[in-house]
C-alpha cells in the first residue's frame, strides 16, 4: 500500500461502502461494496473486478452487476478505476503505472478494514482488465486464490515456472477486440490503438492457446486433449484433465467482445458485438471462486 493511501470517503457513495485512493488528489479510487450481511466477525470473500480499456469502474459495475450478486451470495466486490484520462491498467510491461503493487495494495488496505478471509481473494476482468486479471495470477497467486478473465486471457510472460492458479475464461469467437485466434482486431481502433500493436505487445497467441499454456503452469495432464462439454446453444466448456489447479474456457460461438448475461451490454451491439444471455459470465465466476478458495497447503 502507497504511503499516500487515503480513504476519501467512509460513508455510502452511491450505494457503496467506500471511495479509496492512493493519492492525496484523489485521482486512483475504487469502489467497495460490502453486503448487508456483513458483521465484521466472519471473514467474507473479496472480488476485485477490473475494467476494460477506456470503460472505468462506473460502466464497468453495470456491465457485471457483480456487486448485486456480492450482497445477494456475500461476498464484497473491489471495483477500481484505472489510471490516466482514458482509464486502463498498465498490463503491457511499461514500467509505471505499477499496477501490480497498486492493486495488491488496495487489496491490503481493505484487508486492514474490513473482515476479509485472505484464502477467499480473487480478481476478475473484462478485456483490459482480463489482461492485468492474467497478469495478478501470474505475479501474485499468494493473493489470488482464483482468476476470472472474460474477453482477453493472457499468458504472461515469466509465468511458465509459478505456482498453479485456478483459471476460468470467457470469449466469443467474433470478438473484434481481443479476437479469439489471437492478436487484436479493428475494433480496437475504435480506441486509438493500432492493432498492429499486438505483435509486439505479445498479443498473439489464441485464447484456446493461451489457456493450453496455464494447463502446463497447473501441471495438467501433458498433451491432453481438454474436454468439451456443450452446456447452451451457443456455449461450449474445455476443460482440461489432470491439473494442480483447474482450467476452464467458456467458448461462446459467435460472440463479441462482450459479457455474458449483461443487459447492458446485449444493449451495444454496435459496439460490442453479439452478447449471449444463454449463460451469465458473473455467475459462472461467482461459482469458479466458490468452488476454488485456497486450500491450507496450496504452494505459493
Amino acid at each position: 500500500m502507497s504511503p499516500s493511501t487515503t480513504v476519501l470517503a467512509t460513508t455510502p457513495v452511491a450505494g457503496r461502502t467506500k471511495v479509496l485512493s492512493d493519492r492525496s488528489d484523489g485521482s486512483r479510487w475504487a469502489y467497495l461494496g460490502v453486503p448487508p450481511q456483513a458483521d465484521r466477525q466472519r471473514p467474507l470473500p473479496l472480488v476485485l473486478d477490473l475494467h476494460g480499456y477506456s470503460e472505468g469502474a462506473d460502466v464497468h459495475l453495470q456491465f457485471t452487476k457483480m456487486e448485486d450478486l456480492g450482497r445477494a451470495k456475500g461476498f464484497m466486490v473491489l471495483t477500481p478505476n484505472g489510471s490516466g484520462e482514458v482509464p486502463f491498467w498498465n498490463s503491457f510491461g511499461q514500467p509505471a503505472p505499477d499496477d501490480v503493487a497498486y492493486l495488491t495494495g488496495l487489496v491490503d488496505q481493505v484487508a486492514a478494514s474490513e473482515c476479509v478471509d485472505r484464502n477467499r481473494v480473487y480478481v476478475a476482468g473484462m478485456s483490459n482488465g482480463a489482461f492485468m486479471t492474467s497478469l495478478l495470477a501470474c505475479r501474485r497467486p499468494a493473493v489470488f486464490a482464483a482468476a476470472v478473465a472474460v474477453a482477453g486471457l493472457q499468458f504472461p510472460d515469466g509465468c511458465a515456472d509459478g505456482p498453479p492458479v485456478p483459471v476460468m475464461a470467457v470469449h466469443g469467437t467474433d470478438d473484434d477486440y481481443v479476437r479469439y485466434e489471437g492478436g487484436f482486431g479493428d475494433g480496437v481502433r475504435t480506441l486509438g490503438v493500432d492493432p498492429a500493436m499486438a505483435t509486439t505487445a505479445g498479443r498473439n497467441l489464441s485464447v484456446p492457446d493461451a489457456a493450453e499454456a496455464w494447463a502446463g503452469r497447473n501441471r495438467c495432464t501433458p498433451n491432453s486433449t481438454p474436454k468439451v462439454n456443450k452446456v447452451a446453444s451457443d456455449v461450449e466448456l474445455m476443460e482440461w484433465k489432470g491439473c494442480a489447479a483447474p482450467v476452464q474456457l467458456y467458448v461462446v460461438n459467435g460472440g463479441g467482445h462482450s459479457w455474458p448475461g449483461s443487459e447492458f451490454s446485449a444493449n451495444l451491439p454496435d459496439v460490442v458485438g453479439r452478447t449471449t444471455m444463454t449463460v451469465d459470465a458473473t455467475e459462472l465466476a461467482w461459482e469458479f471462486f466458490e468452488a476454488h478458495p485456497r486450500r491450507s497447503g496450496d504452494q505459493n
